[in-house]
């Protein structure tokens, strides 16, 4: 994985962010994009 990625997240952050997620979900405000630049490792 890149160095440049937060890898120290704390529990809580990693909690909002979920929280986040799940709201865009189940109110459908979300939009799934295949980039066919992304290089799988």
């Amino acid at each position: 994985m890149p160095e440049y990625y937060n890898q120290k997240y704390t529990k809580e952050e990693v909690e909002v962010i979920l929280k986040k997620i799940k709201e865009c979900i189940n109110d459908n405000c979300y939009t799934i994009s295949i980039n066919g630049n992304r290089k799988r490792t």
